[in-house]
């Protein structure tokens, strides 16, 4: 026998309908269920619960699923729960706190100063000290300006390898005059290993820190100071040409005095993107190339303008995909370099500690003077 259960709001309105529509009286019901009457009242009454195994022997005699009766008996408990119960504004932190940040593993990079992301006081003291607010809550109700809470975390993270690295003052002019020294550096894979000196410089300061999860960010770039710019990599894509593009993305981002995440399709980031696109590889040059060579390239002719542009190969592959992706087969030349590149900057990650909340600065760059002024790009 279905019964609508929105006519009732207990298992014990439930059972005195049913015994209506019968005719029973409850001690008709306690005599065919072998229970003394008073169960059957405290039933009806609401103050004895029912079970599966009750539900199953009432969905027998009354008629009524036994889904019934216990879809009836949670909401009253949770009715009662619910009366009873207060919200707590700490749990609703937390969750938000541990659910939306990784903690555990900003635990195990040193940026937080805890043993373990149970012992609860002491991560949200180390929060509060990371992000540099005056109460946990403010963590959780700051701006995200578009950015995802992994990201914060990051950008925080980076702000902090950056700030305890000692590189020459910083002017707009030093930068614009080294960007021909970073040129000439694509040229081969060995030219990164100079970047982080070059860039120290003339002011400007370089960190590798590795991602957190699903943080998806390439770079950034951020002020640290009204003249103090640095930039972050994160390595993600471990390729030659997508770290050249991610270093002279946050440099557009440098010289136009813009501070923020280079995110991955980001619209907000097309200039600087365009700008390190052009910087390596000139859309005119790239499209004469192909109007005389294409569709059939091959291998050794793209390897020859690469050495007329001075730019690496894997740099040069990675536009030609871009145009074309029958162009894939010149992917191999696309290298991995971040072993060569984390040897020569201050590198936060895979296992290396740039900073910790306990103790440490990140590695002190040699300073090297800018370039002099009649260097032709």
């Amino acid at each position: 026998m279905a019964v609508d259960a929105d006519e009732f709001r207990t298992p014990g309105h439930l059972i005195r309908s049913l015994l209506k529509s019968r005719g029973w009286s409850q001690r008709t019901l306690a005599v065919i269920l072998d229970i003394g009457e008073a169960s059957i009242t405290r039933l009806i009454a609401g103050t004895r619960p029912v079970d599966a195994e009750l539900a199953i022997v009432l969905e027998d005699v009354l008629g009524a699923p036994a889904e019934q009766f216990l879809a009836l008996q949670t909401g009253l408990d949770l009715g009662r729960v619910r009366t009873a119960a207060r919200p707590d504004p700490a749990r609703a932190l937390r969750a938000r706190l541990y659910g939306e940040f990784p903690v555990a593993e900003m635990i195990a990079r040193g940026w937080l100063d805890a043993a373990d992301m149970r012992d609860r006081r002491t991560v949200e003291s180390e929060l509060v000290r990371f992000f540099g607010v005056d109460r946990v809550d403010d963590i959780a109700d700051a701006p995200c300006d578009g950015t995802a809470p992994a990201q914060r975390a990051w950008l925080r993270g980076a702000r902090q390898v950056g700030g305890a690295m000692d590189v020459a003052p910083y002017t707009p002019h030093g930068l614009r005059q080294a960007l021909p020294e970073l040129r000439a550096a694509m040229a081969s894979l060995g030219g990164l290993a100079a970047v982080p000196a070059v860039l120290a410089g003339c002011g400007v300061r370089l960190a590798v820190v590795e991602t957190l999860a699903d943080s998806e960010i390439d770079g950034a770039c951020l002020w640290l100071g009204e003249f103090a710019p640095a930039i972050a990599l994160t390595l993600r894509d471990d390729r030659i040409d997508q770290v050249w593009e991610a270093l002279r993305h946050a440099l557009e981002h440098v010289l136009r005095g813009q501070e923020g995440a280079c995110i991955a399709g980001d619209p907000a980031c097309h200039a600087a993107r365009e700008a390190a696109r052009a910087f390596g590889v000139p859309a005119a040059a790239l499209e004469a190339f192909l109007a005389r060579k294409a569709p059939f390239v091959c291998e050794r002719d793209m390897v020859a303008f690469a050495r007329e542009l001075g730019i690496h190969p894997g740099i040069l592959a990675a536009r030609m995909v871009r145009s074309n992706a029958t162009f894939d087969r010149f992917s191999a030349h696309r290298v991995p370099v971040r072993a060569i590149l984390c040897r020569h900057a201050v590198t936060d990650g895979w296992g290396r500690v740039a900073f910790s909340s306990a103790a440490g600065a990140a590695r002190r760059l040699p300073r090297r003077e800018p370039a002099p002024a009649n260097v032709q790009a």
